[in-house]
Protein backbone atom coordinates (compact mmCIF):
# COMPACT_ATOMS: atom_id res chain seq x y z
CA UNK A 1 0.00 0.00 0.00
CA UNK A 2 3.14 2.45 0.98
CA UNK A 3 4.84 1.90 -2.37
CA UNK A 4 1.84 2.20 -4.63
CA UNK A 5 1.21 5.25 -2.98
CA UNK A 6 4.77 6.57 -3.22
CA UNK A 7 4.38 5.31 -6.53
CA UNK A 8 1.44 7.68 -7.44
CA UNK A 9 2.77 10.56 -6.33
CA UNK A 10 6.59 10.02 -7.91
CA UNK A 11 4.40 9.54 -11.05
CA UNK A 12 2.07 12.33 -10.41
CA UNK A 13 2.27 14.56 -13.68
CA UNK A 14 3.48 11.33 -16.03
CA UNK A 15 0.41 10.62 -18.16
CA UNK A 16 2.29 7.64 -20.03
CA UNK A 17 3.04 4.06 -18.78
CA UNK A 18 0.65 1.97 -17.16
CA UNK A 19 -0.63 1.57 -13.70
CA UNK A 20 -1.79 -2.22 -12.04
CA UNK A 21 -5.15 -2.40 -10.28
CA UNK A 22 -3.60 -2.97 -7.30
CA UNK A 23 -1.55 0.40 -7.34
CA UNK A 24 -4.56 2.50 -8.57
CA UNK A 25 -7.52 0.42 -5.80
CA UNK A 26 -4.48 1.39 -3.32
CA UNK A 27 -4.28 4.69 -4.16
CA UNK A 28 -7.31 4.86 -4.15
CA UNK A 29 -8.25 3.48 -0.47
CA UNK A 30 -5.61 5.92 0.84
CA UNK A 31 -7.06 9.05 -0.40
CA UNK A 32 -10.64 7.77 0.75
CA UNK A 33 -9.19 7.36 4.22
CA UNK A 34 -7.60 10.78 4.06
CA UNK A 35 -10.53 12.62 2.78
CA UNK A 36 -13.18 10.36 5.56
CA UNK A 37 -10.85 11.43 8.47
CA UNK A 38 -10.88 14.88 7.34
CA UNK A 39 -14.78 14.81 6.52
CA UNK A 40 -14.88 13.53 10.29
CA UNK A 41 -12.89 16.72 11.76
CA UNK A 42 -15.30 19.15 9.42
CA UNK A 43 -18.30 17.16 11.10
CA UNK A 44 -17.46 17.31 14.55
CA UNK A 45 -16.56 21.46 14.07
CA UNK A 46 -19.70 21.75 12.15
CA UNK A 47 -21.66 20.14 15.31
CA UNK A 48 -19.62 21.99 17.33
CA UNK A 49 -20.64 25.10 16.38
CA UNK A 50 -24.19 24.31 15.10
CA UNK A 51 -24.93 23.64 19.21
CA UNK A 52 -23.25 26.72 20.32
CA UNK A 53 -25.41 28.70 17.69
CA UNK A 54 -28.72 26.56 19.15
CA UNK A 55 -27.83 27.03 22.56
CA UNK A 56 -27.52 30.87 22.25
CA UNK A 57 -30.55 31.16 19.57
CA UNK A 58 -33.27 30.68 22.55
CA UNK A 59 -34.21 33.99 21.63
CA UNK A 60 -34.67 33.49 17.99
CA UNK A 61 -37.23 32.34 15.71
CA UNK A 62 -36.86 29.36 13.90
CA UNK A 63 -37.09 31.18 10.70
CA UNK A 64 -34.55 33.34 12.23
CA UNK A 65 -32.24 30.15 13.43
CA UNK A 66 -32.46 28.21 10.29
CA UNK A 67 -31.57 31.12 8.24
CA UNK A 68 -28.37 31.42 10.92
CA UNK A 69 -27.60 28.24 10.24
CA UNK A 70 -27.52 28.32 6.60
CA UNK A 71 -25.44 31.08 6.75
CA UNK A 72 -22.82 29.62 8.63
CA UNK A 73 -22.77 26.37 6.74
CA UNK A 74 -22.52 28.36 3.03
CA UNK A 75 -20.33 30.89 4.36
CA UNK A 76 -18.07 29.82 7.36
CA UNK A 77 -15.68 31.42 9.80
CA UNK A 78 -13.10 30.41 12.12
CA UNK A 79 -11.86 26.83 12.27
CA UNK A 80 -14.83 25.87 9.60
CA UNK A 81 -13.24 27.60 7.20
CA UNK A 82 -9.71 26.58 7.82
CA UNK A 83 -11.07 22.81 7.81
CA UNK A 84 -12.73 24.18 4.68
CA UNK A 85 -9.77 25.06 2.96
CA UNK A 86 -7.41 22.24 3.97
CA UNK A 87 -10.09 20.22 2.20
CA UNK A 88 -10.32 22.30 -0.63
CA UNK A 89 -6.31 21.94 -1.04
CA UNK A 90 -6.38 18.54 -0.67
CA UNK A 91 -8.59 18.21 -3.39
CA UNK A 92 -6.69 20.60 -5.64
CA UNK A 93 -3.17 18.36 -5.00
CA UNK A 94 -4.57 15.09 -5.45
CA UNK A 95 -6.52 16.09 -8.88
CA UNK A 96 -3.68 15.81 -11.09
CA UNK A 97 -1.92 12.94 -9.69
CA UNK A 98 -5.70 11.21 -9.81
CA UNK A 99 -5.67 12.42 -13.64
CA UNK A 100 -2.66 10.56 -14.87
CA UNK A 101 -3.00 7.35 -12.32
CA UNK A 102 -6.73 7.30 -14.34
CA UNK A 103 -4.72 7.92 -17.24
CA UNK A 104 -2.25 5.08 -17.01
CA UNK A 105 -4.97 2.62 -15.56
CA UNK A 106 -7.12 3.22 -18.67
CA UNK A 107 -4.36 2.25 -21.08
CA UNK A 108 -2.94 -0.66 -18.67
CA UNK A 109 -6.33 -2.01 -19.08
CA UNK A 110 -6.71 -1.14 -23.05
CA UNK A 111 -8.83 1.44 -22.74
CA UNK A 112 -8.75 5.15 -24.15
CA UNK A 113 -7.35 7.54 -22.09
CA UNK A 114 -9.04 10.54 -22.64
CA UNK A 115 -11.81 9.06 -20.84
CA UNK A 116 -9.16 10.04 -17.68
CA UNK A 117 -9.57 13.93 -18.80
CA UNK A 118 -13.31 13.66 -18.31
CA UNK A 119 -13.12 11.81 -15.08
CA UNK A 120 -11.22 14.99 -14.11
CA UNK A 121 -13.16 16.99 -15.45
CA UNK A 122 -15.98 15.54 -13.00
CA UNK A 123 -13.72 15.87 -9.76
CA UNK A 124 -13.18 19.28 -10.44
CA UNK A 125 -16.79 20.15 -11.01
CA UNK A 126 -17.38 18.43 -8.04
CA UNK A 127 -14.68 20.80 -6.09
CA UNK A 128 -16.22 23.72 -8.06
CA UNK A 129 -19.72 22.56 -6.79
CA UNK A 130 -18.15 22.15 -2.93
CA UNK A 131 -16.51 25.82 -3.21
CA UNK A 132 -19.23 27.89 -4.61
CA UNK A 133 -22.53 25.76 -3.37
CA UNK A 134 -24.50 23.41 -5.28
CA UNK A 135 -23.85 24.67 -9.42
CA UNK A 136 -26.97 24.80 -11.16
CA UNK A 137 -26.29 22.53 -14.05
CA UNK A 138 -27.71 19.42 -12.27
CA UNK A 139 -27.84 18.08 -15.93
CA UNK A 140 -23.82 18.15 -16.52
CA UNK A 141 -23.16 16.86 -13.02
CA UNK A 142 -25.07 14.01 -13.65
CA UNK A 143 -23.23 13.23 -16.53
CA UNK A 144 -20.39 13.79 -15.44
CA UNK A 145 -20.88 11.31 -12.00
CA UNK A 146 -22.02 8.80 -14.35
CA UNK A 147 -18.82 9.30 -16.54
CA UNK A 148 -17.00 8.64 -13.22
CA UNK A 149 -18.61 5.93 -11.96
CA UNK A 150 -17.97 4.40 -15.92
CA UNK A 151 -14.23 5.50 -15.39
CA UNK A 152 -14.25 3.36 -12.07
CA UNK A 153 -16.03 0.69 -13.36
CA UNK A 154 -13.29 1.02 -16.38
CA UNK A 155 -10.37 0.81 -13.85
CA UNK A 156 -11.44 -2.74 -12.70
CA UNK A 157 -10.82 -4.54 -15.54
CA UNK A 158 -7.72 -6.39 -15.28
CA UNK A 159 -4.45 -5.30 -17.30
CA UNK A 160 -3.57 -6.16 -20.87
CA UNK A 161 -0.81 -6.84 -21.10
CA UNK A 162 1.22 -5.94 -24.51
CA UNK A 163 4.94 -6.71 -26.12
CA UNK A 164 5.64 -2.92 -26.40
CA UNK A 165 5.89 -2.30 -22.41
CA UNK A 166 8.96 -1.12 -20.91
CA UNK A 167 8.24 0.63 -17.92
CA UNK A 168 8.54 -0.19 -14.35
CA UNK A 169 4.37 0.06 -13.73
CA UNK A 170 4.60 -2.92 -12.10
CA UNK A 171 7.38 -3.52 -10.04
CA UNK A 172 8.21 -1.83 -7.22
CA UNK A 173 12.00 -1.22 -6.26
Amino acid sequence: MFKAYAKYWRKATQLSGYSSRSDYWWVFLVNSLIFLIVRIVEGVVSVSATSQLLSKGSTLSKDQLTAKVQEMTQHPTGIMLVVSIIVVLISLAILLPNISLTSRRLRDAAFPTWIAFIFGAGELYSLAGGIFGALNFAFVGFILLAIELVTYILCIFPSKYRDEEDDDSRNYD
